[in-house]
C-alpha cells in the first residue's frame, strides 16, 4: 500500500491487515465527500463475514448557562457495525458471479475512458467531449493484507446510455448491481 491508498481508504490501516482477504464497496461523490462508508466482505481461514463501515464527525457543544453553543472543532471517529457470518453457498454464489461476468479482469481505464464524439457539420468539424462532473464513483476496493486492487468505474450508467457499445462498463454494472441485490439478501 501506499500512504495514498491509506488516505483514500481507511480500511487499509484499520481492518483489512486482519483478514486474508477483502471486498469492499463503496460509492463516492461531491456531496458525501467527508463521509465514507463501506460494505466490507472479509475472508480469514476460509470463513467469510460482512460488515459495514461509516466514518463520522462530532460536533462538540458547550453548555454555558442554559445556552448551548458548537465548537469549531471536530472529532472524526469510524463504526462498524453487524459482523454476519455467511455460508459457503452464499459467497460462491457472489463469487461464481463476478468470475462468470469476467468482473475480476476489468481495467480501471477501459472503465474509466472519457468519450469524444466527432460528427460533421457544414464542413467543419465538430467534436464533444462527454464529461459529468458531479456523478457518483462506484468503486470495489479489493484487499489482501499487503496488496490493493481497486475496480471503479465513474458513472458508468450514464455512459452505457450514451455509448451502447461499451462492454466493460456493462460488466461492471451487472456485478455492482448482483453484488448489491445479493448484500440485501444475505448481509442484513
Amino acid at each position: 500500500y501506499t500512504k495514498q491508498d491509506s488516505a483514500e481508504n481507511p480500511l487499509i490501516d484499520s481492518f483489512s491487515k486482519n483478514y486474508d482477504f477483502v471486498i469492499a464497496y463503496t460509492e463516492q461523490d461531491y456531496w458525501r465527500s467527508d463521509k465514507k462508508s463501506y460494505k466490507i466482505l472479509s475472508c480469514t481461514n476460509n470463513k467469510w463475514s460482512s460488515w459495514t463501515y461509516s466514518d463520522y464527525f462530532i460536533y462538540w457543544t458547550k453548555q454555558k448557562k442554559s445556552k448551548k453553543t458548537t465548537v469549531d472543532t471536530v472529532r472524526k471517529g469510524q463504526f462498524f457495525e453487524g459482523k454476519t457470518e455467511l455460508q459457503d453457498s452464499a459467497m460462491g454464489q457472489l463469487l461464481s458471479n463476478f468470475s462468470n461476468n469476467g468482473f475480476w479482469i476489468l481495467a480501471n481505464d477501459s472503465l474509466n475512458q472519457t468519450y469524444i464524439t466527432i460528427r460533421i457539420e457544414n464542413g467543419d468539424t465538430i467534436t464533444t467531449r462527454h464529461i459529468i462532473s458531479d456523478g457518483i464513483n462506484y468503486r470495489f476496493d479489493i484487499l489482501t493484507k499487503n496488496k490493493l486492487r481497486v475496480i471503479q468505474s465513474y458513472e458508468p450508467d450514464y455512459f452505457v446510455k450514451l455509448f451502447p457499445t461499451m462492454t466493460d462498463r456493462k460488466q461492471f454494472i451487472k456485478s455492482r448491481d448482483f453484488f448489491l441485490l445479493w448484500w440485501n439478501k444475505y448481509c442484513h
